[in-house]
């Protein structure tokens, strides 16, 4: 198993022969994105991934001789993400293949085996000079890869992907499961029935951003100040991009140090975002997921997603009845059995259920077994 370990590198003037070597890679990356659309527009076909390369090394030795300043190794990583991309697009897991970048928005490039070195403890040479990069923490394992990235506030980071990582212990066992139901007014409701409040940090810098892109608009297009005043929106977007994951991460943890098994519903957040707008986007619960599935594999935890139109919401967690609620009902009121329970507490026990029954392998009620409605089919007829 890989892991990695991201650091940022000290400001200094030998920086900006890394961000050269980005442009270039930027370069590259839309002339094989050029090449490999041109290709396919005459021939009705793929250009061979080695054809490719070819190319790019000709020319990397010839007229592009600037291009010299992205190691060999690099330019295949750059060729190998393009056609990942075009993979995923024929999958159908990413809507369209992938294009041209501006080279202000390009972020990184990619060493292998050669290209860098570790010099001691916070010291690294990449590409024949010297760095310094604040090393909180010792790097693990053997380095496979290193990438060197930039954000839009052009700082650089440097991020080691190594394997035979140690394996943290796991966290001792609880006996306690939970089940979790996403809402806006609270970001997690528990089947215990605790509450959790996320942090909303867009709102809360909601009117300094748009007070910077207010000022932006002004400034010229190519002017310094307009350069400046879009470095203030890229810094507003960063901090409200850190203070919610670092709230993620802290919540995740304790979490999965609390229950050894936690049950989420998968939704469909892009319908809930035409419906509630920028609210959804800003408590981040697809990266909320990630992060706990990621700390539930460190912590060994069971982390459980059932389906999104699983009727936990419309399903009586005693009887399990499925019953239409309206929208604007709080309180869930069975209508068999007279269980009275809040809605979003309800929801959570039935995501709870659902994912024990999914996690053990049993078969579930049907909703019409749930319902107490006799069929033809479930007499064997």
């Amino acid at each position: 198993m890989r892991q990695s370990f991201q650091f940022k590198l000290f400001g200094c003037k030998r920086l900006k022969h890394i961000h050269r070597t980005i442009d270039a890679s930027a370069e590259i990356w839309n002339h094989a994105v050029a090449l490999h659309r041109r290709y396919y527009r005459l021939f009705k076909k793929t250009l061979p991934k080695a054809k490719l390369q070819r190319h790019l090394a000709k020319l990397r030795n010839g007229r592009m001789s600037h291009w010299e300043a992205v190691g060999s190794q690099s330019v295949q990583a750059i060729t190998d993400r393009l056609y990942l991309g075009w993979e995923a697009f024929f999958k159908g897991d990413i809507k369209r293949p992938p294009t041209f970048r501006k080279r202000r928005k390009y972020r990184s490039f990619t060493l292998k085996q050669a290209g860098y070195k570790v010099l001691g403890q916070g010291r690294m040479k990449i590409l024949g000079r010297n760095y310094r990069f604040n090393q909180s923490r010792p790097i693990e394992g053997t380095i496979k890869t290193v990438t060197v990235h930039r954000d839009a506030l052009a700082d650089i980071y440097i991020t080691f992907s190594c394997e035979g990582v140690q394996q943290p212990l796991e966290a001792p066992k609880t006996g306690l499961s939970a089940g979790a139901d996403f809402g806006l007014k609270n970001f997690l409701t528990l089947s215990t029935g605790e509450r959790i409040a996320a942090p909303q940090p867009l709102k809360v810098r909601l009117r300094r951003l748009r007070k910077a892109g207010a000022a932006l608009s002004r400034k010229q297009r190519g002017s310094k100040s307009r350069s400046r005043a879009r470095l203030d929106v890229a810094r507003v977007h960063r901090k409200v991009a850190n203070v919610r994951n670092d709230w993620q991460w802290k919540q995740a943890r304790m979490l999965l140090l609390t229950f050894d098994m936690l049950v989420f519903e998968t939704l469909n957040l892009r319908a809930m975002q035409q419906l509630w707008g920028r609210k959804v986007g800003d408590l981040g619960f697809a990266d909320f997921l990630s992060k706990a599935g990621w700390m539930a594999t460190k912590l060994g935890r069971d982390l459980v997603k059932i389906d999104q139109w699983t009727p936990t919401t419309k399903r009586c967690s005693c009887c399990w009845r499925i019953q239409d609620v309206p929208l604007n009902a709080r309180v869930f009121v069975c209508e068999r059995c007279g269980h009275t329970e809040d809605r979003d507490v309800n929801a959570a026990k039935s995501i709870l259920e659902e994912g024990r029954l999914l996690r053990s392998g049993a078969a579930r009620k049907t909703s019409q077994e749930a319902s107490g409605v006799n069929t033809a089919e479930s007499h064997g007829l």
